[in-house]
C-alpha cells in the first residue's frame, strides 16, 4: 500500500511511511503517516474509482458530496477550524499521486477514540458542547459545507425522497421489507416542511473519526463526509452510537449551548435514510427502526 509517488510530495528526506488502515470498507481516502526529517505529517489521497457503495452514492446524490476531489479539503478544514468546535488538522500542501488528488495535512496527537459509550460523562458533555457549536453555524442552503453545491432548503425533503428511491432500486431491490416500506417513506418525505436551517453535519458520525489523549478529544481527522444538512439528521444518527447514560451526558453539554432540536417528526424518515446509506453495515429493517429513543 506504499505508493512510491508519496516521496515526490516532499522536498526533504522521508524517513518512514506507514499506511493507516481504517478497518472498514468504502472509506473515501487512503491515508498514510509520513515521518520526515523535520516533522510527522499525514497524507490523504482520494480512492478514485473505489469509493462506490450506497453511502457515497447517496451522499453525492443528496448533498453533492464526493470524496475524490480531496483538494477541496483545504477549504473545508479551514472552515471547520474557524468554527472551533473540534480540533481539525490544517491542510499544509496539495499534490497528486499519479492521477489521484492528495493533500498533506497536519498530524494531530492522540489515539483513536474508543466507542462513545465507553467515554466518561464529562468528556461526553464536552462532546455535546462541541456538537452544538457546529450546529450553531446556521446555513440557509443544503449541499456541501463549502457551498460548491447549494440547494434551497425547500428542496431538501423532496430530494431526500429521490435519494431513498435511488438507493432502494440500486442496492436493496432484493430486500422485500425495504421495498415494502419505501412508499410510506416517500410520502412522508414529500409531506414534510423544509428544515429550519442546515449546518455542518458529519454524515458518517462514529468514534473512529476522532482522536483523544485519554481525557480530551484531540482531533476530528476524517472530514470527507461533512455535508450542509439539518442538525436533526446528526442527532438521529447519534442515537445509534449511544446508550441512555452517554446520550444523557451528551445532551447536557448540548443544552448548555442551545436547545436540542425536536426529532419526533423526522426520526423515522431519517433513520430509514441512514439504513439505506449503510452507515453501520447491513442491519434488519425492524431492528434498525426500533432502536431506542435517547433524545426525546
Amino acid at each position: 500500500m506504499i505508493d512510491p509517488a508519496l516521496y515526490a510530495l516532499f522536498a526533504e528526506p522521508v524517513l518512514d511511511i506507514e499506511f493507516l488502515d481504517p478497518g472498514y470498507t468504502d472509506h473515501g481516502s487512503d491515508v498514510w503517516r509520513v515521518t520526515l526529517a523535520s516533522r510527522t505529517v499525514i497524507v490523504r489521497a482520494s480512492r478514485l474509482g473505489q469509493s462506490g457503495g450506497p453511502f457515497w452514492e447517496g451522499l453525492e446524490y443528496l448533498f453533492g458530496v464526493d470524496p475524490r476531489p480531496v483538494h477541496r479539503m483545504g477549504r473545508l478544514n479551514a472552515l471547520l477550524r474557524q468554527l472551533g468546535a473540534f480540533p481539525v488538522p490544517a491542510v499544509l500542501s496539495q499534490g497528486y499521486l499519479g492521477t489521484r488528488e492528495a493533500v498533506v495535512v497536519e498530524h494531530l496527537p492522540g489515539e483513536p477514540l474508543p466507542e462513545l459509550n465507553q467515554l466518561p460523562s464529562a468528556l461526553l458533555e464536552n462532546f455535546g458542547v462541541s456538537l452544538a457549536r457546529l450546529h450553531s453555524c446556521c446555513l440557509d442552503w443544503f449541499g456541501t459545507v463549502t457551498d460548491e453545491i447549494r440547494r434551497p432548503l425547500e428542496e431538501f425533503h423532496p430530494r431526500l425522497a429521490g435519494s431513498l428511491e435511488l438507493l432502494t432500486n440500486r442496492w436493496y431491490a432484493d430486500r422485500p421489507e425495504i421495498c415494502a416500506i419505501l412508499p410510506e417513506m416517500l410520502d412522508q418525505a414529500k409531506r414534510l416542511p423544509a428544515p429550519r436551517y442546515s449546518c455542518p453535519v458529519l454524515i458518517d458520525q462514529d468514534a473512529s473519526q476522532y482522536l483523544w489523549d485519554g481525557a480530551h478529544i484531540t482531533g476530528l481527522v476524517d472530514t470527507e463526509a461533512f455535508a450542509a444538512a439539518p442538525p436533526e439528521l446528526d442527532l438521529v444518527g447519534m442515537e445509534y452510537l449511544l446508550n441512555r447514560r452517554s446520550a444523557a451526558a451528551l445532551a447536557r453539554g448540548y443544552r448548555s449551548v442551545m436547545p436540542l432540536p425536536r426529532l419526533d417528526g423526522v426520526r423515522r424518515l431519517y433513520r430509514f435514510l441512514y439504513l439505506l446509506l449503510d452507515v453501520q453495515g447491513e442491519t434488519a429493517l425492524q431492528e434498525w427502526m426500533a432502536r431506542k429513543i435517547f433524545f426525546p
